[in-house]
């Protein structure tokens, strides 16, 4: 009996991920197709060109994903003014993702609107393949086009997709002479205005040393469950004020943890943009937060970082830099599309206690 039940147990649990699998494939597929067509439309656009002595004066970057995509892909404009210090560099990213940007002196021009692109363009970079991207170099053929699909399809041959911050370097390669810029990192931008708007948030609202926590996330299974607990501990045990963030979508979230502490706890959510946020986040003493947009701009500031993942593929979007870490339980269903879960009662971002999270600060702030 105790057998039959094992063996019943086992055949869900494969039928569970088979459902969600074939869930998940659904979802790629179409991105699967555009890499593919991109990889041919590089091709026919490349040739046998030489392609480091390819003449470049103006560069479009086609970035139109999310806010932790963007940040590191940083690196990337640095690296491309460096090689070609003379080139016009324009960006298209999405609109709420600007600010993180616009104090970037290495680019020319940046938009969220395709429109506003001039088709005059002899190098692109396709760092995020779309439809309208394809679309864009076969109406706009460019001299020179490098793309994410090719990279994407030789990392897999090869058996592994490293850290994104590794493959966006990888599409460019083929166009810089010097390798030595290839050992850059992403870094972000902060303007004099950011700077002053954060100094000024801090002081009148007597804020000194402060834990920045971030308890949101675009989709329910990246949230974790214990960030009231978290922030007890903090202020507690570490004397540092809680300031949370997210977006204006989050502060129902955080209101309700708010709402719960016994203590003065801060919010910038909705309040501060995404280059205020990372002025905020260089002067904490420790970021926590499930793995979303503002995980990566803290990581991206130097700050001490731990990332809480859950349903998430493994390695490519953990926390980058050398005062980062992270929690990971990564279970057979992973990778999963990220909306329906085959352990509702106990999903993987939930398996991650609160001792784990403290001993991870306190490695971090030793």
């Amino acid at each position: 009996m105790l057998l039959w039940l094992q063996c019943k147990t086992f055949r869900n649990t494969l039928y569970h991920c088979n459902v969600n699998r074939y869930k998940l494939l659904k979802y790629t597929l179409p991105e699967k197709i555009n890499n593919a067509c991109s990889v041919l439309l590089t091709k026919f656009i490349n040739g046998h060109k030489n392609l480091k002595d390819i003449p470049v004066q103006c560069i479009l970057i086609i970035k139109t994903d999310e806010i932790g995509d963007l940040c590191y892909a940083q690196h990337v404009i640095d690296i491309l003014k460096t090689e070609y210090t003379h080139a016009e560099i324009t960006l298209i990213c999405k609109p709420y993702a600007i600010t993180l940007v616009h104090n970037n002196p290495h680019l020319t021009h940046i938009t969220s609107n395709w429109k506003d692109l001039t088709g005059n363009y002899d190098l692109i970079v396709d760092l995020r393949v779309s439809a309208r991207s394809l679309w864009y170099a076969l109406w706009h053929w460019p001299k020179a086009r490098a793309d994410r699909g090719t990279v994407r399809l030789r990392n897999k041959l090869n058996g592994k997709h490293p850290h994104e911050v590794i493959t966006n370097k990888q599409i460019i390669e083929p166009f810089i002479s010097n390798n030595a810029l290839l050992k850059l990192t992403p870094q972000l931008y902060l303007g004099e205005h950011e700077v002053k708007k954060v100094t000024q948030f801090l002081t009148d609202q007597g804020i000194r040393k402060f834990a920045i926590l971030h308890p949101g996330a675009r989709k329910q299974l990246r949230r974790w469950d214990k960030f009231k607990l978290l922030a007890e501990w903090l202020h507690q045990e570490k004397r540092l004020d809680i300031v949370f963030t997210g977006d204006y979508y989050e502060k129902k979230i955080i209101s309700e943890i708010q709402k719960q502490l016994t203590f003065e706890s801060h919010s910038v959510a909705g309040i501060f943009n995404l280059a205020e946020l990372a002025a905020l986040c260089k002067e904490a003493t420790v970021y926590i937060g499930n793995e979303s947009g503002p995980l990566h701009i803290a990581s991206l500031c130097g700050t001490p970082s731990v990332g809480l993942f859950g349903p998430g593929e493994p390695d490519i979007f953990y926390p980058f830099g050398p005062k980062t870490t992270y929690l990971h339980h990564i279970l057979p269903c992973n990778p999963c599309n990220q909306v329906t879960c085959i352990h509702p009662e106990n999903p993987c971002i939930k398996r991650i206690q609160l001792s784990e999270v403290i001993t991870k600060i306190e490695e971090l702030l030793k």
